[in-house]
């Protein structure tokens, strides 16, 4: 029974602890994807690296004040900032993550994720949407029927 219950224990802190994810999440956005990626470019600048569907955009790599580096490859530290659109329709999710990289002699590790630097980004970026928001076309939300 003794070792039925740590089993238990065993398989209920494993469960519990893979479904933590790093960084800040933005729900329910009503915009459409080119005005999300519109605002998140103003926000981050010109992306490093977009997936093919554009649903995935990693930003330079910057400092931890978010100033964007003049030379990456010689800093002792960097972040970079990716944002994921999640869904396939209307209203999406936004999931804001920051990465850290630390130099070591065989180039740059991933030492993990700063969630503060990504709350201070979702917070602004849900400011950003927001702005943009009221800044629409109303004709772009027209709906005849």
């Amino acid at each position: 029974m003794k070792n039925l219950f740590k089993a238990f224990f065993a398989v209920s802190m494993i469960y519990l602890t893979s479904c933590q994810h790093g960084g800040a999440k933005i729900t329910e956005t009503p915009m459409g994807l080119t005005e999300i990626r519109r605002v998140v470019y103003s926000l981050m600048g010109d992306p490093r690296v977009v997936s093919a569907g554009g649903y995935e955009m990693d930003s330079k790599y910057h400092d931890e004040k978010t100033k964007p580096l003049d030379r990456p490859a010689e800093a002792k530290e960097r972040y970079f900032t990716r944002v994921t659109i999640l869904g396939d329709r209307r209203p999406y999710d936004l999931w804001i993550q920051v990465f850290a990289e630390v130099r070591t002699a065989d180039g740059f590790e991933s030492v993990g994720q700063d969630d503060l630097l990504a709350e201070d980004f979702a917070d602004r970026l849900k400011k950003a949407l927001h702005e943009s928001r009221d800044k629409r076309n109303v004709i772009d939300d027209f709906k005849a029927f």
